[in-house]
């Protein structure tokens, strides 16, 4: 690989070819980052099968219970994941205390880039260039829609 294009291609492959189909770019500091779609998640950490995989939306009117035992007891809703990489030569620290959102992360695929930018595309890479891969967990229950990061990723 020689170039932003090249590194672009390779991941955007790897991705395919585990049915990530809509992948956004965006910009960092000295790269570029693409995050995957968000995908619902079994408990056991595979994926959700057919339809229900990317379908993140949430009906909360079937939970069950009255509102006081939904804020007492809340169920989980559905688990999502995102994969993000991170692709720079300026050093990269994921720090627990700069947790992102689930309204974060969707942002990131709503307005994100399908493509990386022409200006870039050709910058040429060499050996000062480092590969993050960030996995986002999310558990979204029946009263804190908003999704709440699943911490076991962190040492």
């Amino acid at each position: 690989m020689k170039t932003f294009s090249d590194v672009e291609y390779y991941l955007d492959s790897v991705l395919s070819s585990a049915s990530f189909e809509t992948n956004k770019r965006f910009l960092v500091e000295g790269g570029f980052g693409i995050a995957s779609d968000v995908e619902n998640i079994k408990v056991n950490g595979n994926s959700e099968s057919g339809n229900k995989r990317f379908d993140t939306s949430f009906d909360f009117s079937k939970c069950e219970g009255n509102w006081l035992e939904r804020i007492l007891y809340p169920r989980i809703a559905c688990r999502t994941r995102m994969f993000v990489f991170v692709f720079s030569n300026k050093p990269f620290q994921n720090k627990p205390d700069e947790q992102l959102s689930l309204e974060t992360i969707r942002e990131w695929v709503d307005l994100g880039f399908t493509s990386l930018p022409y200006v870039i595309r050709n910058k040429i890479i060499d050996n000062s260039y480092n590969l993050n891969v960030l996995v986002y967990e999310y558990e979204v229950t029946d009263v804190n829609s908003k999704g709440k990061l699943n911490e076991s990723g962190y040492p």
